[in-house]
């Protein structure tokens, strides 16, 4: 194990005197990540735990979750998708611990672009909405564009 300055505390392989390959780092807040590094940057895969109890799996590019990855928030959401500069970036389907679901597209963690919102997932309830996004709310006006359905108790 290694102690780096103010408290973190690093155990796996160094390469050239810098933190490389594998490895399990502490840090002083008691936030904690498991995975891979390259020149002392989290770099490859790995899990990133916060203290609140948010936990990012996927990858990381220079120490920011880039590309493919799933964060599980303690309230009990979970995203799965494209990852650019710590934000959802791309296609990604965050599902909702009240039983909602977006499947779409992001921009710098806001619903933008093409996506489908269901609400009350597989319920008597269940309401849809298909379409435009625009800076995390709906956003299309040709009917093509836009589909908003609800479930019925008789089929």
């Amino acid at each position: 194990m290694f102690a780096y300055f103010c408290s973190v505390q690093y155990t796996g392989s160094f390469v050239d005197n810098r933190v490389h390959g594998k490895g399990k780092m502490d840090y002083a807040n008691g936030c904690f990540y498991r995975g891979e590094f390259e020149e002392s940057r989290k770099h490859g895969k790995g899990i990133y735990t916060w203290t609140n109890g948010n936990c990012y799996k996927g990858q990381f590019v220079w120490d920011s979750m880039c590309g493919m990855g799933e964060m599980q928030y303690r309230e009990g959401h979970v995203y799965t998708g494209i990852w650019e500069k710590n934000k959802k970036h791309g296609f990604g389907v965050f599902k909702y611990a009240r039983n909602h679901k977006y499947e779409g597209m992001w921009h710098e963690d806001v619903r933008h672009g093409n996506g489908k919102m269901t609400f009350f997932c597989g319920s008597f309830m269940e309401e849809t909405y298909e379409g435009g996004w625009d800076n995390d709310e709906r956003h299309g006006y040709e009917p093509a564009a836009v589909s908003i359905s609800k479930r019925t108790l008789c089929p």
